[in-house]
């Protein structure tokens, strides 16, 4: 009798954590950041998140649609990390701008652009090969390209693939277009990490200080911070 009751216990334990929301899961086991970022405007000057700063020069043309937005006309951006974790002593510099994808993107769901917004990296000074691309859906419908704000991306990282997806991660789910946020998943698809755009200013939730996976979320969150996404300049 005893015996059936223990077994019983622990089913019921892993019933209910094969029940919980992975997104909630995420969201308590990591660090909420509040940021100084605005994804929808241009901006210049310093950035900070938690023990993080540098500085952020981004621009998007007026009235970009999906259709040119990857176009020489379209999102750039320019941001360092110069402070915070090993950045301090080896910061990095980004370079943001549409061009060709190089990634493969085989887990992507959806029919994408054959262009994508690409992130390139220099650190200390020196060009390096980790490289982030993300990739937006693609349709010549506007009411379908209206309701479908779908982005995936990866970051490749010190020898590391970081997968982000758009995931709502507070407040209600309305067909706006909009889109909501990204959750961002180490190599064995658990989500480590995400970005909310639901706020007034972007809230980061990061692996906590003393994690190996702080420092590559953080390049992965801000990567998508930063580009000035058609979707949500509205």
């Amino acid at each position: 009798m005893f015996a059936a009751v223990l077994v019983a216990a622990a089913l019921s334990v892993s019933v209910q954590e094969d029940t919980i929301d992975p997104l909630e899961q995420m969201i308590a086991s990591t660090e909420a950041v509040q940021t100084d970022l605005n994804p929808r405007f241009r901006g210049m000057g310093p950035w900070s998140a938690a023990e993080f700063a540098g500085e952020e020069r981004r621009r998007a043309s007026r009235g970009n649609v999906f259709g040119n937005m990857f176009s020489g006309q379209g999102a750039r951006a320019q941001w360092t990390v110069t402070q915070g974790g090993s950045f301090t002593d080896a910061p990095i510099a980004a370079t943001c701008e549409g061009g060709q994808s190089q990634f493969q993107f085989g887990w992507v769901g959806f029919d994408r652009n054959e262009l994508g917004f690409i992130c390139t990296f220099t650190r200390g000074g020196t060009a390096v090969e980790d490289r982030f691309e993300l990739a937006v859906s693609r349709s010549r419908n506007p009411l379908r390209q209206l309701m479908a704000n779908e982005r995936a991306a990866e970051l490749h990282w010190q020898g590391r693939v970081l997968r982000l997806e758009t995931a709502r991660l507070s407040g209600v789910g309305l067909p706006t277009g909009r889109v909501p946020g990204y959750v961002i998943r180490d190599e064995n698809g658990i989500a480590i990490a995400g970005m909310d755009y639901q706020r007034a200013q972007p809230l980061l939730y990061l692996p906590p200080v003393g994690s190996e996976d702080r420092e590559a979320a953080l390049v992965a969150a801000l990567s998508v911070g930063f580009f000035m996404d058609p979707a949500n300049q509205e």
